[in-house]
């Protein structure tokens, strides 16, 4: 709710500040969809975040955390803006890192809204024409796939508890493995891999009393 009426504010103030008037003037739905479809994807992203860390650590480590994944994400936009890059690797590069279909869509919206001719974003051609192999549509896509992934693993975290705290069961439970491989429950050898002593490998009684350990003596 409170993401919907910042998105209607955002829309406002841009179309009656005069920004993209083709676009608004064409659909003003699918404009409102463009910033909505990223702030959704930005909340799944804010689950994952405040979930990846312990309680105890947030807001503040956790603000900062978020900021630098979202920052340094950004820096792979760099990798695919060479224009012979093909639109799948771009795709697959915008599915790894979100943030870089924004910027890859922001780009295509002000290129077909203020070059001479322009005609905006529309339903009938921009779209849908790929501008340097990325087009506007698979953004929607993106962004809605980003929303999916990052709530799908945030609520993973909150389950199953923060990174942290899964290294630490992790590592508890691998201790208790060991243990639990070293320990002879109710005095059976066989538990730890060792037979018990058969009389038959023995040629006489006193070979067999010798390998037999001398309880009295321990007692003593």
């Amino acid at each position: 709710m409170h993401l919907t009426l910042i998105t209607v504010g955002i829309s406002f103030t841009m179309y009656f500040g005069g920004l993209f008037p083709n676009s608004y003037e064409n659909s003003k739905f699918l404009m409102f969809m463009f910033t909505w479809v990223q702030g959704v994807s930005n909340f799944g992203f804010i689950v994952m975040i405040v979930n990846l860390l312990p309680h105890n650590m947030y807001p503040k480590l956790a603000a900062k955390w978020g900021s630098l994944i979202y920052f340094s994400s950004s820096f792979a936009d760099f990798t695919i803006q060479k224009i012979g890059i093909s639109e799948w690797t771009k795709v697959r590069m915008c599915l790894l890192f979100p943030t870089l279909s924004v910027a890859r869509a922001s780009q295509n919206l002000a290129i077909f809204e203020y070059t001479p001719g322009g005609t905006g974003l529309n339903y009938d051609e921009t779209l849908f024409e790929p501008y340097h192999n990325f087009r506007i549509l698979s953004y929607f896509f993106i962004m809605l796939y980003a929303l999916v992934f990052h709530f799908g693993i945030g609520m993973l975290f909150l389950k199953y508890g923060s990174v942290p705290e899964i290294i630490r069961n992790m590592i508890k439970a691998i201790l208790r493995t060991k243990k639990e491989s070293w320990d002879v429950p109710n005095g059976d050898p066989s538990r730890i891999g060792l037979k018990p002593v058969d009389p038959k490998n023995f040629e006489n009684r006193h070979d067999w009393n010798l390998s037999m350990p001398n309880y009295k003596d321990l007692e003593e």
